[in-house]
């Protein structure tokens, strides 16, 4: 049978399984963004990005791990509860967005994705994370908005190449003071969340430009002049905060 898709024979059975799974067709595209449905590829025929955006989809077919040349994977606006056990196997991914669905934990061998640069997990049903997660020393971005989150687990600070830690609109009370360990850390997003007060370990984030915090109960309580102080300085060291 003659491949029409101009994809690897291997990809190309991945792509024939996936559609009859979600029942449309899928098609080559020039680029991929959380908001695409079709497949990129490289000079080789190897599927390196893929958006399955709206798809309605609850998990993925086994046959999904054969591709083993995916760099980036955007799931967004889907009805996952848990993370489709083929991903796990994608040794290569760097880009997993996972926005919009319904996941309300990661499995343990999470850690195995150690290539993975850019984690998006905005709006789904987390409140915590798993103890492998401090495996994943490239990640970059850590979005983790609109979750449950009542406190972020300490080994986080591990993750030593976070440039990005959005954890908006969760449920925190207190501030992470471990994330001063994160001192590649340049934009923090704590706004929506329930902090009555800073601490001055934030100081200690050598490289951070922006921090988002609006929406929390920071400014009427007996703590208020501690944050006040705490923000003029980090103004005063060149830091965006939007309040």
């Amino acid at each position: 049978m003659e491949n029409q898709y101009k994809v690897d024979y291997l990809d190309l059975y991945v792509v024939q399984e996936l559609e009859k799974f979600i029942g449309k067709k899928l098609r080559e595209v020039k680029s991929v963004s959380q908001n695409t449905f079709g497949y990129v590829i490289d000079d080789n025929y190897r599927i390196t990005k893929l958006g399955l955006y709206n798809c309605l989809i609850e998990g993925l077919p086994e046959s999904f791990s054969i591709l083993d040349s995916l760099q980036e994977l955007y799931l967004a606006y889907n009805k996952l509860s848990d993370l489709p056990s083929p991903i796990l196997e994608l040794k290569e991914l760097k880009v997993l967005y996972l926005d919009y669905n319904e996941i309300s934990a990661l499995p343990n061998s999470f850690g195995k994705l150690k290539s993975l640069q850019k984690l998006y997990l905005t709006r789904n049903k987390l409140n915590s994370l798993p103890s492998s997660f401090n495996k994943l020393t490239e990640l970059q971005e850590l979005h983790l908005w609109g979750n449950k989150f009542e406190k972020l687990p300490e080994f986080v600070a591990k993750l030593k190449s976070l440039q990005v830690l959005n954890l908006g609109w969760n449920r925190l009370t207190e501030f992470p003071d471990y994330i001063l360990y994160l001192e590649n850390l340049k934009i923090l997003n704590l706004s929506g969340n329930k902090l009555e007060n800073l601490s001055e370990s934030i100081f200690q984030l050598p490289n951070l430009k922006e921090l988002y915090i609006y929406n929390n109960p920071l400014y009427n309580k007996p703590t208020s002049d501690n944050v006040k102080y705490i923000l003029k300085k980090l103004k005063s060291k060149g830091v965006y905060i939007e309040k």
